[in-house]
């Protein structure tokens, strides 16, 4: 059985004298989490908010929140996370005379934000069931109990530092918006598992708070909106880019650059590169193959990165997130008279997508029942309908990749 218990406190002041207005907000809450019989999950947080402004032209936002979770060591539970941000309306402060421009602002925003994870009670030592032994004059078998993979008694919370600047403005007696956001988030003391270790140690290193990754990108809007007659009409047009890169991970010595993770997107998988189908040139050429596989005629081709002549695990390089991922939509909004009618068109450009199974497996299971031995009727030429567009075409194309039954492997199959 799972319980939540959940506390919040909140006490708010508000004043003005004059043209400064001052606001201000204390905070404290607890949340308790129990998942069946393990020992309660709890997170105190405590936090204040200053709000000023001075005749709504300039603003400035403190915050200043503390954290503690019960999971953590005592050493390190605790965490401050400070936070800053500022903006200034440039139309109300009369620099400058309202025209074409009907509202200016930018802003600056700098802050820290925290993330347990913590696993459970993962700083103590633990022991776990092992195979055991085997004991007596008629052997029989007893359980044992091993060390666990190793603790780490300082594990600490994983840091964000977030830094967003920007700028609104409406312009055309506000009929049109535009905005554009930048942002710098780094994420630091990330928990992973050291690479630089020895297997001497004879057990499982401790994970660490060694990662460092950073995000950065930007997002911009543009609106406009106007009546004709009895007829509102509005459009909103959205972009949003992101790139992401390692900046640290204790990885270990590689003997190709190609082959580092660092500097390299968050996630980025990696693999071999095709670069065509094994023709009967290639084989008599004795082009580079897989260690230890016969190629044949339609196998798949990798391209040899290191120049020695083999296909191996020194060969794998990047192969997706090389471009920056942009995401973009459309909003159109239509309201006559009580009757509102709204549209919404959006998309993505060089996002990965990773196919599986039946996704590019062109002959699984070759369209049969489990209990069935031969093709059912009207079935019998779906293999030739994945590869051939139209069948029977004559003549029959020349199919460059080998067909085969039964489980693919590394040189059939990208």
């Amino acid at each position: 059985m799972n319980r939540q218990f959940f506390t919040q406190f909140m006490l708010g002041y508000d004043k003005s004298i004059g043209h400064h207005n001052i606001s201000g907000l204390l905070l404290a809450y607890r949340d308790q989490n129990t998942n069946g019989m393990e020992l309660p999950a709890e997170m105190w947080q405590y936090g204040a908010r200053g709000d000023y402004n001075w005749k709504q032209q300039v603003f400035v936002q403190l915050n200043a929140m503390w954290a503690s979770y019960n999971y953590l060591p005592s050493v390190t539970r605790k965490v401050f996370l400070p936070s800053a941000s500022v903006a200034w309306d440039v139309m109300q402060s009369g620099l400058t005379g309202k025209g074409i421009i009907s509202q200016l602002k930018p802003r600056f925003a700098y802050g820290l934000t925290a993330n347990a994870n913590a696993g459970y009670f993962a700083y103590n030592q633990s022991y776990v069931s092992t195979g055991g032994y085997t004991f007596g004059n008629s052997p029989v078998g007893s359980g044992g109990v091993t060390e666990g993979a190793l603790a780490n008694p300082r594990r600490d919370w994983e840091i964000g530092k977030k830094l967003n600047a920007g700028i609104d403005g409406s312009f055309f007696d506000d009929h049109l918006q535009l905005g554009v956001d930048y942002f710098v988030h780094r994420f630091v003391d990330l928990i992973q598992a050291p690479g630089s270790s020895s297997g001497l140690l004879g057990n499982t290193w401790p994970v660490m708070n060694l990662g460092r990754n950073e995000y950065r990108g930007f997002e911009a809007y543009a609106g406009y909106r106007n009546k004709v007659g009895a007829l509102h009409y509005n459009i909103i047009a959205n972009l949003y880019s992101e790139q992401s890169k390692v900046l640290f991970q204790d990885e270990i010595a590689r003997p190709y650059p190609w082959l580092e993770r660092t500097g390299r997107p968050v996630g980025a998988s990696f693999g071999y590169e095709a670069t065509g189908f094994m023709t009967e040139a290639d084989i008599t050429a004795k082009s580079p193959t897989v260690t230890g596989y016969t190629a044949v005629p339609g196998d798949l081709k990798f391209k040899d990165q290191n120049g020695d002549g083999l296909i191996d695990a020194d060969d794998q390089v990047q192969i997706d997130r090389l471009k920056p991922v942009y995401y973009y939509g459309v909003t159109l909004g239509l309201a006559w008279k009580g009757f509102d009618l709204s549209a919404v068109f959006y998309g993505t450009q060089n996002r990965t997508i990773n196919l599986a199974r039946n996704s590019y497996w062109e002959f699984q299971g070759l369209g049969l029942p489990s209990s069935a031995t031969t093709l059912p009727a009207g079935r019998q030429r779906q293999p030739q309908r994945q590869i051939i567009p139209a069948f029977p075409p004559e003549p029959i194309p020349t199919i460059t990749r080998r067909l085969l039954s039964g489980s693919k492997t590394p040189t059939t199959s990208a």
